[in-house]
C-alpha cells in the first residue's frame, strides 16, 4: 500500500524536475528595488500619531506615580539602615560568630 503512495510521489516530483525554472517579469528586481527606496524614503509618520502620544504620556504619568508612591513608603527604612545598628539589623550580621575561626 505504501510502496505505491511512494511511486506515486517519486513520479509527480520526477515530472516537477523535468519542469523548466520560472522566469521573472522584465523589470522586477528593478521595481522590487523602487519600491523597498520608497518605503525606506516615506518618513516614520505613525509616531505622530495622537493615539501613541497620549499612550506615551500616560505610562510616563504611571511611572512617575508608581515612583512617587514608592518612594514616600521608603523614606523610613532608608533613615533606618543608614545607622549601624540599622545595618547589623538589616544583614542579621549578630547570629554569625565570626571570632570562630581563631
Amino acid at each position: 500500500m505504501y510502496a505505491s503512495q511512494d511511486d506515486n510521489w517519486n513520479e509527480l516530483f520526477g515530472k516537477l524536475g523535468k519542469l523548466p525554472p520560472a522566469e521573472p517579469k522584465p523589470f522586477f528586481y528593478t521595481r522590487v528595488k523602487a519600491r523597498l527606496d520608497n518605503r525606506q524614503a516615506r518618513p516614520v509618520s505613525w509616531l505622530l500619531n495622537p493615539a501613541y502620544a497620549i499612550a506615551a504620556l500616560s505610562l510616563l504619568v504611571l511611572i512617575n506615580v508608581a515612583v512617587a508612591v514608592n518612594h514616600g513608603s521608603n523614606d523610613l527604612t532608608q533613615t533606618e539602615s543608614t545607622t549601624y545598628d540599622g545595618f547589623v539589623a538589616e544583614y542579621h550580621l549578630l547570629q554569625f560568630n565570626w571570632d570562630a575561626n581563631e
